[in-house]
């Protein structure tokens, strides 16, 4: 349904006969347009509807109608289900055909990790930097293959974070205007979601080719073949910044903002981690950081535990392996929080949506 100014109905029906009602092309943004014209214009499309297809006079008697009242309230709650449904099918067919126009967008959210991780490959050299040494263990191994697996992570989360920081910030005119035809916020929730999801899915693959093409990665016992636990590890990372990109996307005005505001999520992800720096009291913090989980999920499948030197060597800092312990009962952990992070930032995203009403007039 398209209402114009002043509350002129311009069409209802199915979606595949409003292009050809408005004589655009296959793209709705082309209707929105006409839909921006002159008084005149408007009352010409909204007539010409309405003389198309007349609406039935109806009456009812008392008792009939009083039926006919009960039956629509009976049915209520199934037609909101139906209609959100439907608004649901439609949003992601348009974030499908969005998604598929941008491919510059698309190769670089989907190359840019893989990218980093070969760089990273590059500038160290060390295909082996999660293998013991033949020669034994010495000071450098743990540092430096953390310091890996940190790399890892925040290339994920940053996946994430610039695939959907403009989710719905370029998109906030478009939903203001649907949100006043009755656009539901849960649908576009949904839908973006979705994308974030379906995205996820080639990133987290790449991510991890890229990752088991370039290091040797070890397979720990009980937990599965690396390269699975790095894809899996990859996927719920990006969920995870992607929900707090879209969040985030919710609160700024326009695309500009919403490109300018990408550190404030990246930032906090760099510090809070635990693996640069001891942060002290602000590990209360923990269950907000993507990075914190995803760095102990890579590094219980990294096996970073096994490059633990057997004794302290006096005037070496001291590094803390338990978080990269390689058990199940630390992978479930990981995989739980980064999973309550996308769902708990996308019911964010959802309530700060539903407070944002539709254009007036």
């Amino acid at each position: 349904m398209f209402l114009a100014r002043g509350g002129r109905l311009c069409y209802s029906g199915a979606p595949r006969d409003c292009l050809r009602h408005f004589g655009v092309g296959d793209d709705f943004a082309e209707v929105y347009e006409r839909l921006d014209g002159l008084e005149p214009e408007l009352e010409q499309i909204s007539q010409r509807f309405l003389a198309s297809q007349p609406l039935p006079a109806v009456s009812l008697p008392g008792e009939a109608a009083a039926a006919a009242s009960s039956r629509t309230l009976q049915h209520a709650p199934l037609r909101a289900l139906r209609r959100g449904a439907s608004q649901l099918r439609a949003l992601q067919r348009r974030e499908l055909l969005l998604c598929g126009r941008d491919r510059p967008s698309l190769a670089l959210n989907l190359l840019t990790a893989p990218l980093a991780i070969a760089l990273l490959a590059t500038a160290i050299q060390r295909r082996d930097v999660f293998q013991v040494p033949t020669a034994g263990l010495t000071r450098s191994e743990l540092p430096l293959a953390i310091k890996v697996v940190f790399v890892i992570s925040c290339a994920c989360i940053w996946s994430g974070i610039s695939s959907h920081i403009g989710a719905v910030a370029r998109e906030r005119p478009i939903y203001e205007r649907e949100r006043s035809f009755n656009l539901l916020p849960l649908a576009y929730v949904a839908a973006k979601a979705w994308l974030i999801v379906l995205l996820a899915l080639p990133q987290a693959l790449l991510i991890a080719v890229a990752a088991a093409v370039l290091f040797d990665l070890p397979s720990p016992e009980g937990l599965g073949p690396a390269l699975i636990g790095y894809g899996l590890a990859a996927f719920l990372t990006i969920l995870s910044s992607g929900s707090m990109a879209l969040f985030l996307s919710t609160l700024v005005k326009d695309q500009r903002q919403a490109s300018s505001s990408s550190p404030l999520l990246l930032m906090p992800q760099l510090i809070l981690s635990g693996v640069l720096f001891e942060i002290g009291s602000l590990t209360a913090l923990y269950p907000l950081v993507a990075s914190r989980w995803s760095v102990k999920l890579l590094g219980a499948y990294a096996s970073l535990e096994g490059l633990k030197l057997p004794a302290a060597i006096p005037g070496l800092p001291k590094v803390d392996v338990e978080p990269y312990v390689s058990s199940l009962a630390n992978v479930s952990v990981s995989v739980e929080m980064l999973l309550l992070q996308f769902a708990g930032f996308s019911l964010l995203a959802l309530l700060a949506l539903s407070r944002r009403k539709g254009l007036k007039g």
